[in-house]
């Protein structure tokens, strides 16, 4: 799933939702550009958080 361009079409700010996951904006950065992985429980958060289905 492409998170970032999901997240920019919705136009939700990076910042948002790392305070909602419990991150920092960098750890946020970093996974979106695939850099860095969340846990599954923080995707499953993110998930929810964007309203989509789990994969």
């Amino acid at each position: 799933m492409d998170y970032k361009q999901l997240i920019n079409e919705r136009g939700i700010k990076q910042q948002f939702l790392a305070d909602k996951l419990g991150i920092s904006k960098t750890m946020m950065s970093l996974f979106l550009s695939g850099k860095k992985n969340l846990s599954p429980e923080k995707i499953s958060m993110l998930n929810k958080l964007l309203n989509v289905k789990e994969e």
